[in-house]
């Protein structure tokens, strides 16, 4: 099978769907499938550089208007791309990870018949209004945004959905829910197979051994949560608080926001390490004693299969999650992780209940469970990509 994977950001980029996007890729291809990637990267410089700048000019007039005008000639020139990279590498079936490249695959899917599958991560037009890429009161900007989401699930042939909830959410906009497939967010277990001991990999950080690591590793944006760790450290007795380090891996928005936090309440146990590669990351997991997913609900969107969750428990660090989302749908409380409110006070229960024995993961079945949705969720892909193929034909 020839397949084109599609996606309107830069792709390799650190991030989860870029994750999902390379494994998914890589086993495909352990498959006797022949894999191709199109993405914003595949473009050449200067072009970038002119949609960035046109994002930029325009956003800094209307917030959202440089966004929506830069989508438009980036759809204009991913269809081109796109029609003409299948008519030279005969692609079967075109699997898009977004709203946008979906429906920049219009004219290979109008003129060559190629059947498509949308991947959904997330929510478009409610994570740019959460993440301040869209302004709400623009009602014009907000509506186009909508109307982008119902063109590319209309007329998608089948859906991916990483969690239920975002399932629900789509058969809001009136799409048959037979094409809607709910299929996990998933990661390889042998890539996160580490030879290193604890303190070997600590040596790697510079990280004391004789530290309790609590490790974070989320996008420093607001649906994940981030400062919930600094406000729990107040609840943590002083005792143990004074043994813990707290590690931030991920950039974003929220960055100087605690930092600021940190130099004000003077915490000398948090650390940010900024962004670590993908391929160091299973050395970071390693290290840490506890691994955090302390994400909340913005303005409706909710964390999906949280793939760090999914790193953490391939590793079998103990992991405590937010229960949102489809964080809920991976973790089963007290048996592959901790569910909890997202909420400070509980959040220092729950770490001071690992760390004193009062609550204990079973590594095993961590690693049990991701060694079995990695095989399933892939074996899943590859049906719907099947039933797409044999629907077109008929």
């Amino acid at each position: 099978m020839n397949i084109l994977i599609v996606l309107t950001t830069y792709y390799p980029h650190l991030g989860g769907i870029s994750s999902h996007i390379s494994t998914l890729s890589r086993e495909l291809r352990k498959r006797k499938n022949n894999v191709y990637v199109i993405s914003l990267s595949s473009f050449p410089i200067p072009i970038r550089i002119v949609l960035m700048s046109l994002q930029y000019s325009f956003d800094f007039i209307r917030k959202g208007l440089g966004s929506f005008l830069r989508q438009i000639v980036l759809k204009l020139l991913m269809n081109i791309y796109i029609f003409f990279y299948c008519l030279a590498k005969d692609i079967e079936i075109i699997n898009a990870h977004d709203c946008v490249s979906l429906n920049s695959t219009w004219l290979a899917k109008k003129t060559l018949k190629i059947p498509t599958v949308l991947t959904v991560h997330g929510y478009l037009t409610l994570e740019r209004i959460a993440h301040g890429n869209l302004d709400e009161k623009i009602h014009t900007l907000v509506k186009l945004s909508i109307e982008e989401e119902k063109r590319a699930y209309k007329n998608a042939d089948y859906i991916v959905t990483v969690d239920s909830r975002l399932k629900i959410y789509i058969s809001k906009f009136n799409v048959n829910k037979c094409k809607i497939i709910k299929i996990e967010n998933f990661v390889d277990p042998e890539e996160f197979h580490v030879n290193l001991d604890r303190m070997t990999c600590r040596q790697m950080f510079n990280i004391p051994p004789e530290k309790i690591v609590i490790l974070v590793p989320r996008r420093l944006v607001k649906k994940n949560g981030v400062l919930l760790p600094l406000y729990a450290l107040q609840y943590v007795p002083e005792n143990v608080k004074n043994t813990l380090l707290l590690i931030y891996c991920g950039t974003g928005p929220l960055e100087e926001t605690i930092k600021t936090y940190v130099q004000k309440n003077a915490l000398g146990n948090v650390i940010l390490m900024g962004a670590i590669s993908h391929e160091k990351m299973k050395f970071i997991y390693k290290a840490s004693d506890i691994v955090l997913i302390p994400s909340i609900p913005v303005k409706g969107v909710e964390e999906a299969t949280s793939i760090s969750a999914l790193e953490a428990m391939a590793i079998g660090v103990p992991l405590i999650a937010s229960n949102v989302g489809g964080l809920k749908e991976i973790i089963i409380n007290d048996v592959n992780g901790i569910l909890v409110q997202p909420k400070p006070s509980l959040i220092a229960k729950a770490i001071i209940d690992v760390l004193s024995g009062a609550k204990s993961i079973d590594k095993c079945r961590m690693q049990q469970f991701v060694k079995e949705s990695f095989v399933r969720n892939i074996e899943k892909i590859i049906y719907v990509y099947n039933n797409a193929l044999k629907e077109r034909k008929q």
